[in-house]
C-alpha cells in the first residue's frame, strides 16, 4: 500500500511541476534499506522501494527543472520507535538518535544543497 501512495502522489504532483517549470520532491527512505528487521518484514523493502523509486524517477526527470531528493537517515526518536517492539527499543535511544526536528532541516539543507541522495546520522553509507 504504501509503494502505490508514493507513487501515486508523485503522479498527482509532478505534472503540475513540469508544467510550471520547476519543482522539488523530497522522499524519505532509511537506513533499513540495507537490511531486513526482524519483526518487520514489508519496512526495509518499503524503504528500498522509496530509495530505488526516487532515485529511479530523478533520472527520467534529467533535463527539467523538476529535482527528486532521497532523504536516507539513520535512527530518529519518533513515536515509532517509542512503539517498536521490545528488542527494537536499544535501536532507538541513545547519543545517534536524531530529533526529526534535525532530521527534517538537514534534509531540507541537502536539498538546497542540491544532493540527490541526503546521507544524515550514524548509519552504513551506500
Amino acid at each position: 500500500m504504501n509503494s502505490v501512495i508514493l507513487t501515486g502522489l508523485t503522479e498527482c504532483f509532478s505534472p503540475r511541476m513540469l508544467q510550471q517549470g520547476r519543482g522539488r520532491i523530497l522522499n524519505v527512505a532509511s537506513a533499513a534499506v540495507s537490511h531486513p528487521i526482524h519483526n518487520m518484514a514489508a519496512y526495509a523493502p518499503w524503504k528500498a522501494y522509496v530509495l530505488h523509486h526516487s532515485e529511479a524517477l530523478a533520472e527520467e526527470l534529467v533535463g527539467t527543472e523538476v529535482r527528486v531528493f532521497v532523504l536516507y537517515p539513520g535512527t530518529i526518536a519518533t513515536e515509532f520507535g517509542r512503539r517498536a517492539v521490545e528488542e527494537m527499543l536499544p535501536f532507538f535511544e541513545g547519543p545517534i538518535v536524531m530529533t526529526a526536528e534535525r532530521v527534517t532541516v538537514e534534509g531540507y539543507g541537502g536539498v538546497l544543497a542540491g544532493k540527490r541522495i541526503i546521507i544524515k546520522g550514524r548509519l552504513k553509507q551506500i
